[in-house]
């Protein structure tokens, strides 16, 4: 669960390593570039599973959920990705590789290459052939600010979740309530049931489908 973050959401990368350089600036060009994933950078995040979390944020120059510098493998279920700024989601052209991502809601899904700064450019289009499934698929709703998204919410809002009283915290009492309303259309009853943790970040076991880091709120809890 990450709200109101000013640097990136979820970032995937390789930390910048020299020995990558020339696998990452310019990066892929061609879909045959790739023969195995020998051809990609050898550092970076390879095969994550990236599930039910809830990243919502507005901060332009960074995503909700970004893959670049060979994280390739990596696999999206049931997550809520929203900035309000460009972008939510954001794969680079040496992660798309076997990219599987379905059952998510976003805002703007964009993808880029080379290794940043100025040479920043759009992914070359053929390049996403070598993904096992797109975000802007069918199971994947976009377009989504948190705007919109507050309403589905039990209680949306940006105060702090703790507050720091000398040298300790306490929780913040206004802080607010991410479970999704039980009527919610856009977190609420669907999502991939293959794709489930047991229990949700608060601890309560998850007995349907649902999107983003809690369980919807019981009928009684709203």
């Amino acid at each position: 669960m990450i709200y109101n973050n000013l640097n990136h959401g979820i970032a995937q990368w390789n930390d910048q390593n020299p020995y990558d350089e020339a696998y990452v600036d310019p990066g892929l060009t061609a879909p045959e570039q790739v023969k195995s994933p020998d051809d990609l950078p050898l550092w970076g995040c390879h095969g994550n599973l990236v599930r039910n979390n809830t990243v919502l944020m507005n901060n332009p120059g960074r995503a909700a959920m970004q893959s670049r510098n060979g994280s390739w493998g990596t696999k999206m279920r049931n997550n809520i990705f929203i900035n309000d700024q460009s972008s939510s989601i954001e794969i680079y052209n040496t992660s798309i590789y076997r990219l599987d991502s379905a059952f998510n809601v976003a805002n703007t899904i964009s993808y880029r290459s080379s290794a940043g700064g100025e040479n920043v450019k759009e992914m070359p289009a053929r390049l996403k052939s070598l993904a096992i499934q797109l975000p802007e698929g069918p199971t994947t709703i976009a377009g989504i600010t948190r705007e919109k998204a507050a309403k589905e919410f039990v209680r949306y809002g940006n105060e702090p979740w703790v507050i720091i009283e000398g040298k300790w915290w306490r929780l913040n009492p206004n802080r607010p309530d991410f479970r999704p309303r039980t009527d919610s259309k856009l977190f609420a009853n669907w999502g991939d049931p293959k794709e489930l943790p047991e229990q949700d970040l608060a601890g309560r076991k998850r007995t349907h489908a649902s999107i983003g880091a809690f369980a919807p709120a019981a009928s009684d809890e709203k």
